[in-house]
């Protein structure tokens, strides 16, 4: 019987993401966009596009309204609602297929291959 139990919490684990094992990191950068990841339209249902200033070679490139940026990432689940050009700072881990595997709307233009995350903190400056 003991060992149904432990069976099963190991496959509980594996399918809920509290015990997923991610290495998240530090981040600084300024909130310059969003995208929709499904038509629900709640805080966590956007994506983020975050300009990172640090660290300085993990997100792609991209044009949003006519600029274009490097070093941009689209980043998921906040727990606030975030403006344009806010300056945020917090922890995040790299989450490549994030969109294709949570989301109902899913980029078509010259954005989808950017970099995906997953906010862990965030703190507003």
């Amino acid at each position: 019987m003991k060992k149904y139990f432990i069976l099963i919490a190991v496959m509980l684990c594996g399918i809920m993401t509290s015990c997923r094992d991610y290495d998240d990191f530090d981040f600084e950068g300024t909130v310059v966009g969003y995208r929709y990841c499904s038509s629900i339209g709640s805080v966590q249902d956007l994506g983020y596009f975050v300009k990172l200033d640090s660290p300085d070679s993990v997100g792609g490139s991209v044009e949003i309204n006519g600029v274009k940026m490097d070093n941009v990432l689209v980043v998921y689940q906040s727990d606030r609602m975030l403006r344009n050009l806010d300056h945020i700072h917090g922890r995040l881990y790299l989450e490549p297929k994030y969109s294709k595997a949570n989301c109902s709307v899913h980029a078509t233009d010259v954005d989808k291959d950017l970099p995906e995350a997953v906010f862990t903190k965030i703190v507003r400056d």
